[in-house]
């Protein structure tokens, strides 16, 4: 594994302890051992929950080798829709490029509230 996907599941592991804490439950992420999440508009995103009402919160995690890529962008457009569907959407990216995300986002119409940020 390279030092990115290192960071990658990372962070996926420490989304997928914040969902459990939050009181979120089903959630499937792509880290060994758990259930994955099912494509979401074509994408599969990299975790998924829903909390007691139903209400589904979707996780898209980008590193800095990630952001701003054509792949990224369309995983990101795909998936933010299901915010109109009445769920949360959360983009989870480190620290050192937040700044990065931030215009990116912006760039494609997007509001910065989706992001969360990796310390």
């Amino acid at each position: 594994m390279s030092e990115s996907d290192d960071r990658l599941m990372e962070m996926r592991r420490s989304m997928f302890a914040t969902l459990k804490n939050e009181g979120f439950h089903s959630v499937a992420a792509l880290i060994e051992g758990e259930h994955e999440p099912g494509r979401i508009n074509g994408v599969q995103p990299d975790l998924i929950g829903f909390n007691e009402k139903g209400i589904g919160v979707v996780v898209q995690v980008e590193t800095c080798d990630t952001v701003r890529t054509l792949e990224a962008e369309e995983r990101l457009t795909s998936l933010v829709m299901v915010q109109a569907e009445g769920h949360e959407y959360r983009l989870l990216v480190p620290t050192e490029c937040m700044n990065q995300v931030v215009e990116w986002i912006g760039r494609i119409g997007l509001d910065e509230d989706i992001v969360w940020e990796y310390f």
